[in-house]
């Protein structure tokens, strides 16, 4: 299991400390990634759980603390169950996108899966980036006008649930 806690850079004083409580009260501190969205910078801190047993259902809870200011908590109430049916969920927001030639073009698409693996696969050249929690930011730089019409992109898992797609038109 993974779990993640981001927040976006603000530009901090100091580098901000993730400190995640688990179900049974142990404390962990876990040193963020720094990473970028969209042209922002985030801080994200991931707590691995390997070996997830029904003993680690319960409340997590991840406390991000920013010198100078008040401490920000959230908080995941997880429960482990004994089995899950394999599942794939692909969405987005954006249908069509409207840009002029020459300019930069970003969309999100967020992918749900059980197991957690999959892949990713465009019919066209659409560069990708896919985080941990199922996040996918797919972008076209300078676009030109061959770039415009419609855009597939492809999820596959490893599972007997076969494919997704969802197309976006530019």
């Amino acid at each position: 299991m993974k779990l993640f806690c981001q927040i976006l850079d603000n530009k901090f004083q100091s580098q901000p400390t993730f400190t995640w409580t688990l179900p049974n009260g142990r404390k962990v501190e876990i040193a963020p990634e720094y990473h970028s969205v969209q042209s922002h910078m985030y801080y994200t801190s991931y707590l691995r759980v390997p070996n997830v047993t029904l003993e680690d259902s319960g409340t997590y809870n991840c406390t991000v603390n920013i010198e100078g200011r008040s401490p920000l908590p959230a908080t995941r109430d997880i429960n482990i169950k004994e089995n899950e049916n394999p599942f794939l969920t692909v969405s987005t927001d954006t249908q069509n996108i409207t840009c002029s030639t020459g300019e930069d073009v970003f969309w999100k698409l967020e992918v749900a899966s059980f197991p957690p693996s999959f892949t990713l696969q465009s019919n066209s050249k659409i560069d990708h980036r896919q985080y941990p929690n199922g996040t996918c930011i797919l972008e076209k730089k300078r676009a030109t006008p061959s770039d415009f019409g419609e855009h597939t992109v492809t999820v596959t898992t490893n599972t007997s649930l076969g494919v997704k797609t969802e197309q976006v038109s530019l």
